[in-house]
């Protein structure tokens, strides 16, 4: 948590995009640890706490989604920072 803190304050380039990238991928890991729950145990999580069919597991639902939206562009991104910065000087 304090490193998004950080994050969000850092006003360098990609500072708020890398900041959305790691709460989407909290929720996408939020949302497959639910459905590994759902496939070993029958239990979904998301409908015990807000509800089977609330307003709040629906939002729930979409955020994760779009979460693994966001996350494809992870897919996308260099891994390593040497790389990273090749592509970035490249890019200019």
């Amino acid at each position: 948590m304090y490193n998004l803190i950080i994050t969000v304050k850092n006003n360098t380039k990609g500072g708020i995009m890398n900041t959305i990238y790691k709460i989407a991928l909290v929720l996408v890991i939020i949302g497959a640890a639910n459905w590994g729950f759902v496939g070993l145990f029958n239990i979904n999580l998301v409908s015990l706490i807000f509800g089977a069919d609330s307003i709040l597991s629906n939002i729930v639902y979409v955020l994760v989604g779009i979460s693994g939206l966001i996350c494809c562009g992870i897919l996308m991104q260099p891994l390593d920072e040497e790389t990273r910065r090749r592509v970035l000087r490249e890019n200019r």
